[in-house]
């Protein structure tokens, strides 16, 4: 069944392990290591939330494939932690990880200038990303996981963006992870961004039959209690 078949018919459900203000897609303006170092914005990483489960997908171009550090799963938060809230990732019952040991293992704060505006801060100090909330991801948020794929299959959706992360039958292999955007007027969704540079341009491949993990409606995003001084 085709995804928006599936989501006209969908009614709330599953948990929410994150705030609403996380929820949507998120494109990674910048990252700066340590306290002095330069803004770094080479690498091209979107970060797709819905109420648990998430992916990202990071290209850099001056990495092979098999190199990058995308990953699916759920992020789980702590809204009583000071100074900012604690955001933790897990692999959760469907997640998988294109790197065995992540580049970035530790848990994050987040703190937000404003709504569509996030920083990222690791209690270390090791590193900061300002993440910018995309235009058209406040529509529905959907989890979904595929019921007949070949291998474990995820696919993410908020507003007009989704993203597919689909297990290599190869352990070693190169995993999907594919962002695309839907354009106004237009029920296609364009590969834009992908671990699999053949199919930016592609249409993605959404006729499977899908279990719902999780569905929100559409979201009203207002400014969170922490925000940044």
């Amino acid at each position: 069944m085709e995804l928006l078949d599936i989501l006209d018919y969908a009614t709330p459900t599953g948990v929410h392990t994150v705030p609403t203000e996380l929820v949507g897609c998120w494109q990674r303006n910048w990252i700066r290591f340590g306290l002095n170092g330069e803004l770094e914005s080479q690498v091209h990483v979107v970060w797709l939330q819905t109420a648990s489960g998430m992916a990202d997908v990071r290209v850099d171009p001056t990495q092979a494939p098999h190199e990058t550090d995308s990953s699916c799963g759920i992020t789980v938060v702590d809204e009583s932690t000071k100074p900012y809230v604690t955001a933790d990732w897990h692999d959760g019952p469907s997640g998988f990880s294109q790197q065995p040991v992540s580049s970035f293992p530790e848990k994050g704060w987040l703190t937000w200038d404003n709504p569509s505006i996030m920083r990222e801060l690791a209690p270390s100090g090791a590193y900061v990303e300002e993440w910018e909330r995309l235009p058209g991801s406040g529509g529905p948020t959907a989890h979904l996981i595929s019921l007949d794929a070949s291998t474990t299959t995820n696919l993410y959706v908020a507003g007009r963006y989704a993203l597919l992360c689909v297990k290599s039958a190869d352990g070693d292999g190169i995993h999907e992870f594919s962002w695309a955007a839907r354009s106004p007027g237009d029920d296609r969704l364009v590969i834009e961004l992908s671990t699999l540079p053949d199919r930016v341009g592609m249409a993605l491949e959404t006729d499977h039959r899908w279990s719902v993990e999780s569905y929100s409606e559409s979201e009203d995003f207002t400014a969170p209690a922490q925000m940044a001084t």
